[in-house]
């Protein structure tokens, strides 16, 4: 006999065995940040917008946000998959990630602009407006209707009612951080 196999038939020390379970088995060894994954693919799916594969980029922002919808980058990740369906002319899609971006962080600039920019480029512009302006009759202070509409009368190139409604919305949040924005259309 060998002293492999001798060592075989001896019994196995149980605190051996609890070591290698240790090791081998503990959360540590094996686990992962599903926020760390989040991030490689929100780079991945912006590397393939970089090289304009939009459907692959779609898919990787897809896959970070189904790995943790409630991480801090869902609300980029929303633009970003906006951004991509936008390009890919998939407008009604685009629409919702953008507006799932706002529902996330409220106070960002650039989902409204980018919203609105879909809107224009689906020519859904007056449709839009249409939708504000029964959304307002119906709660006058609803301020990021405001803002909205403002952002969709200076698309439309109607200055005097953007300001209005950039007014009317500085009224209900003066000091919001969109109100810094919708200053400079005074």
């Amino acid at each position: 006999m060998t002293g492999f196999q001798t060592a075989l038939k001896r019994p196995w020390p149980k605190a051996l065995t609890v070591l290698i379970l240790l090791i081998f088995f503990s959360p540590s060894a094996y686990s992962y940040h599903i926020e760390d994954n989040v991030i490689v693919h929100a780079q991945q799916g912006g590397k393939l917008m970089v090289l304009q594969r939009y459907n692959e980029a779609i898919e990787e922002f897809k896959i970070g946000l189904r790995l943790n919808p409630y991480s801090s980058l869902s609300a980029s990740l929303y633009n970003n998959l906006g951004i991509a369906y936008q390009k890919t002319r998939n407008f009604p899609m685009a629409i919702s990630s953008y507006q799932r971006a706002i529902r996330i962080h409220p106070n960002f600039e650039l989902y409204y602009k980018n919203l609105i920019q879909t809107y224009a480029d689906a020519r859904k512009l007056s449709s839009a407006r249409n939708t504000m302006r029964h959304i307002l009759s119906i709660n006058p202070e609803d301020s990021e209707a405001w803002y909205l509409m403002g952002l969709i009368f200076d698309k439309m190139g109607e200055k005097q009612d953007a300001r209005d409604a950039f007014s009317r919305f500085l009224k209900l949040e003066p000091e919001s951080r969109l109100a810094q924005s919708a200053r400079r259309y005074l």
